[in-house]
């Protein structure tokens, strides 16, 4: 849900936008459709994909989305496979939210974009940015956070060759939910 709720997630993606001139979004965890229904008046062309076949009909029943958002069944590393392939070349934005419970395939996602060699802008929400009182994913031994990513950036970007920045605002009320913007250095 994280473009519907935090309007500062709107603004830094529009920043990243513009420095980069990017008009291409894949989003990973679909959920009820509410992140696509505000990235479809963003970019070009919105690539989201859902696990969940109950969710993934609710939102073609429910949600209004314009002929520039292509919703799919199926994991997102499968996805990301497949879209890559399809567009064959790394001038896109990855919205990464399709960590919940115990099915965290965040490391998988990364590990794709290494596979391909691609280094698009990078958004995870649900991130540890740090600030107290803020929300972020937790599970089990694992923490959304740098830590938990690091050598998966590495693999994609090198050691130095990305900017890494997580959320310092939001408008939402409570609770404050982080979010990571990881992209090449230019």
């Amino acid at each position: 849900m994280g473009y519907s709720i935090d309007s500062m997630m709107i603004i830094d993606t529009m920043k990243l936008k513009k420095k980069f001139d990017y008009d291409i979004i894949f989003e990973t965890g679909t959920a009820k459709g509410n992140s696509a229904e505000v990235l479809q008046y963003i970019f070009d062309k919105v690539y989201t994909c859902e696990i969940d076949p109950k969710m993934l009909e609710d939102v073609k029943t429910h949600v209004k989305l314009n002929d520039n958002v292509e919703v799919v069944l199926g994991n997102s590393p499968d996805c990301l496979r497949k879209w890559f392939t399809e567009i064959g070349h790394d001038k896109f934005f990855l919205f990464l939210d399709a960590h919940w419970d115990e099915y965290w395939p965040l490391l998988d996602e990364l590990q794709t974009v290494a596979d391909f060699g691609y280094k698009p802008v990078i958004v995870i929400h649900d991130f540890d940015c740090g600030h107290d009182g803020w929300h972020y994913d937790r599970y089990d031994m694992n923490s959304l956070s740098w830590d938990y990513i690091k050598e998966k950036v590495h693999k994609i970007y090198g050691e130095n060759g990305f900017e890494f920045k997580v959320s310092q605002e939001s408008f939402k009320s409570p609770p404050k939910i982080g979010c990571a913007y990881i992209y090449p250095k230019i």
